[in-house]
């Protein structure tokens, strides 16, 4: 049976509370604990080519997503990191720096990498593209 407690949707199980089911809140801060688990554990040599990638990618496309950058990184042999969410790390450094924004309103795309089954992945627009010359 299912009991709204405060707006937040909460399990029940023979009577007894479990943790709240839906929890906007919550899931937002596993997101970011588990984005910063996955920087935390990603060598910095993978975190610096990527960022590279990111470089490479944003001078080259205006409007990608990240799907993108890892193909980069496979063209140019670079071997993916145990938790691919470390890429999100990357990409809020490449806000950071100016050289993308991230869309908005929030568009997604299903990715085409076949081990991430389809996800929505964010689109980014490139502040460093520029259109050549003819």
């Amino acid at each position: 049976m299912l009991r709204t407690n405060g707006g937040s949707v909460v399990a029940m199980t023979d009577g007894v509370m479990e943790l709240p089911f839906l929890d906007a809140a919550e899931s937002r801060r596993r997101a970011q604990d588990g984005e910063r688990t996955a920087d935390e554990h990603a060598s910095a040599a993978w975190k610096a080519q990527a960022l590279d990638a990111w470089y490479w990618v944003a001078m080259n496309h205006y409007r990608f997503t990240t799907d993108l950058v890892w193909q980069y990184l496979d063209r140019v042999g670079v071997v993916p990191p145990h938790e691919p969410r470390a890429m999100a790390a990357v990409s809020t450094e490449a806000v950071k720096r100016g050289w993308v924004e991230r869309s908005k309103p929030a568009e997604y795309e299903s990715t085409a990498r076949p081990v991430a089954h389809s996800a929505p992945c964010r689109v980014y627009y490139s502040q460093l593209f520029r259109m050549p010359k003819q």
